[in-house]
């Protein structure tokens, strides 16, 4: 029996030294982090995922060192210019379930604050929905941490809806739309020219123009344009409609698209309305 027990205990010690100590469960004393702002991105009109994007400056409790807030709004800093301590070498987010270090939406890792993005649904007309993640963060002093994140939930922003034009419009209509007015604090207003693929790797809608629409002091405005009609702009019962000189010319198709958006220190939102007309 004594043999047996020196027999086992030599076999433990020696798979720990080919194999390394089993892994602890991971601690929260090495990673803590500060939500900077929060964006809301419903693409679903355009065929793609809604995102709920966050912003984070991490910090290091063990080490007391962290990432500072950049002064200028909007502002990223690449992290090679922190000590390695502070530099993530690999950083995900995940299910809260999922504790594989490599595993999840990997965030924006060289530069901070990092922005992380997951897919989510709008909720139902008031329910305010739980955002709840698992961040894990590989540094590049070796150490590993994660720390579960509840995201503020801050809305989204309604659909702009285009209204018109409602069927393919005749080569040489003078330009025009109508969308719905979603209080944004701006728009911007598309149109795309379609001519047939030549599967040369171009973009067939590549010929358009955008017009900008913004709110100021309450009132929408538009800006004046070099090379374009300047559009004339009529808000009237929630209904935007934009109409200028410019003649429509395409070869197969036409595009419109609204993407408005609004934003604050703390949240940034944005939806979009997309529309195409196909030459029969």
């Amino acid at each position: 029996m004594e043999f047996l027990s020196s027999f086992l205990l030599s076999s433990v010690i020696t798979l720990l030294a080919q194999t390394g100590a089993p892994p602890s469960t991971p601690g929260t004393e090495k990673l803590d982090f500060k939500i900077d702002r929060v964006l809301t991105v419903d693409n679903s009109a355009l065929n793609q995922a809604i995102e709920l994007q966050f912003d984070l400056y991490l910090r290091r409790p063990d080490l007391g060192i962290k990432q500072n807030k950049q002064r200028k709004f909007g502002k990223h800093k690449y992290t090679t210019d922190l000590p390695l301590a502070l530099q993530p070498k690999l950083m995900y987010v995940s299910e809260i379930s999922d504790h594989d270090p490599e595993s999840g939406r990997m965030c924006d890792r060289p530069q901070f604050p990092h922005r992380c993005v997951v897919n989510v649904t709008i909720p139902e007309e008031g329910v305010k929905p739980v955002y709840k993640y698992l961040i894990k963060v590989t540094f590049e002093d070796g150490a590993y941490a994660e720390k579960e994140i509840t995201v503020p939930y801050t809305g989204f922003l309604a659909e702009p809806k285009i209204l018109a034009p409602t069927t393919l419009p005749n080569q040489g209509d003078k330009y025009s739309i109508k969308f719905k007015d979603v209080g944004a604090k701006a728009y911007e207003v598309y149109v795309n020219f379609c001519k047939p693929y030549n599967n040369d790797g171009i973009n067939p809608c590549d010929d358009g123009f955008m017009y900008y629409v913004e709110r100021k002091l309450g009132k929408l405005v538009t800006r004046k344009y070099e090379g374009l009609p300047s559009p004339i702009l009529t808000v009237k019962d929630g209904i935007v409609e934009l109409k200028s000189d410019f003649s429509l010319k395409f070869e197969t198709s036409v595009e419109y698209r609204i993407k408005a958006f609004k934003s604050n220190t703390k949240a940034y939102y944005e939806s979009n309305d997309f529309v195409t007309f196909e030459r029969k």
